[in-house]
């Protein structure tokens, strides 16, 4: 195998785990149906006899872990857009950094990148 085979396997591999790590599986308790356990509340949790805290609002009841998500059909597709232009840019420059490295092997292959040693001349001492 050469050299630019083992590197597109790399790359291959590079962006295949890229896309593994995107969430695409349910957590396990919602996969097996059971139910989340609920949690205690913040009025349970206090001593007997203790007078009641102040109103909990809302958000301090909500017992599920907040995600930031797209609120509308625009804001997703842009997630989309961008993600799809940023692989698309990213294989890309790799196409052309490719093809450079490509070129400069054949340039040096031929010898013009390297200059021949110019012979001393008679004047001069050698040294």
């Amino acid at each position: 195998m050469n050299r630019s085979h083992r590197a597109l396997i790399l790359i291959g591999a590079w962006l295949i785990g890229g896309l593994a790590v995107l969430p695409t599986s349910v957590p396990a308790a919602q996969a097996s149906g059971t139910p989340p356990a609920s949690p205690v509340s913040k009025q349970e949790l206090r001593a007997p006899g203790t007078p009641p805290a102040s109103p909990v609002s809302k958000q301090e009841l909500r017992t599920e872990p907040l995600r930031p998500a797209p609120q509308t059909i625009r804001e997703k597709w842009g997630i989309r857009v961008f993600l799809a232009w940023l692989w698309f840019t990213t294989g890309a420059l790799l196409y052309l950094f490719r093809r450079l490295v490509r070129e400069a092997d054949r340039v040096h292959g031929l010898g013009y990148s390297t200059p021949k040693p110019t012979p001393p001349k008679k004047c001069e001492p050698q040294s």
